[in-house]
């Protein structure tokens, strides 16, 4: 008897669940149905000071791939291990140059390329000024 018992608990369960699983399932689709109909709000525009701030590390960004980009042929030239460490430290003193003429610490330009690696917002308008600066946008 407790065996004809346990199976007609499963047959119960088994045939409850038909009924209340596609249920849930269904009350799941309306809700991501309903939330995907709803518009997105829009994120807010990112404050005048970090625009201006990105404006100023983009500047910097482009100066400096610059200077990378010289750095690097000027390695592919040079084959003296001593010419070589020349380079290397007029690399240096140049890019603590360009932080110098634009007012940032290298601690801020980190910081700041970190945020517009991990931030969307922040990488969209890195990405437009960079176009704008580069003579792809107009202003």
């Amino acid at each position: 008897m407790t065996y004809a018992r346990f199976l007609g608990a499963v047959l119960a369960a088994l045939a409850l669940s038909t009924v209340v699983i596609p249920s849930s399932l269904q009350a799941q689709e309306q809700e991501q149905t309903q939330e995907q109909e709803q518009p997105r709000e829009q994120e807010p525009e990112l404050p005048q000071v970090v625009q201006a701030q990105l404006r100023v590390y983009g500047t910097v960004y482009l100066v400096m791939v610059t200077a990378q980009d010289d750095f690097q042929r000027e390695m592919g030239h040079s084959h003296d291990e001593q010419e070589r460490d020349r380079i290397r430290q007029g690399l240096r003193e140049r890019l603590a140059e360009i932080l110098a003429e634009n007012e940032l610490t290298p601690e801020e330009y980190e910081r700041i390329t970190l945020q517009v690696s991990i931030d969307a917002q922040y990488r969209e308008l890195f990405d437009e000024i960079l176009e704008e600066l580069s003579g792809g946008g107009s202003s």
